[in-house]
């Protein structure tokens, strides 16, 4: 599919509502209330919305941004809403968008690579990060763990220290 063939489905020039994300395209008419003139995501129909979808800027200068501006945790985070249009029923995908991920053959090229790279760097910093929160977890029982014993041996002392030796 051509930027110009997803523009004619803005719901303006067709009744259709087409949405890019990631280069994918989806039918999204089904959501004509999010999607439709006067829709809080109207702006990301007729084009390839990659941007908008991350960092919240629902204008035409964030939808014409390239995808490469996002940073790998970003590219993340797109990559889980990409994968909420392809799970999701009512959204029919259409195609591939030829420009910047795939070419008029629906051939990956080098952003396409670069983009999982970054993919792949930010779910191994997402799995670093969750690691170093469950070993501050664990550390924290363990310390709480010791001064509930020494708590504990403390009360027994004082009540030993009470009660009159023989």
């Amino acid at each position: 599919i051509t930027k110009e063939e997803l523009a004619k489905h803005d719901g303006n020039q067709t009744k259709e509502l087409w949405l890019s994300i990631m280069s994918q395209v989806y039918d999204v008419t089904a959501g004509e209330t999010y999607y439709g003139n006067g829709g809080p995501y109207r702006v990301f129909v007729g084009r390839d919305a990659s941007v908008p979808f991350i960092t919240g800027g629902f204008n035409e200068t964030e939808a014409n941004r390239p995808i490469l501006d996002l940073n790998p945790h970003q590219l993340m985070n797109l990559e889980g809403w990409a994968e909420f249009y392809q799970k999701e029923k009512k959204y029919k995908f259409v195609g591939l968008l030829v420009g910047e991920i795939y070419d008029e053959n629906g051939n990956t090229g080098e952003v396409y690579d670069e983009i999982h790279r970054r993919i792949k760097e930010a779910k191994v910093e997402e799995e670093k990060r969750k690691q170093k929160q469950k070993e501050i977890r664990e550390k924290r029982k363990l310390e709480d763990a010791e001064k509930a014993r020494k708590r504990a041996l403390g009360e027994t002392q004082q009540m030993q220290d009470g009660v009159e030796q023989p």
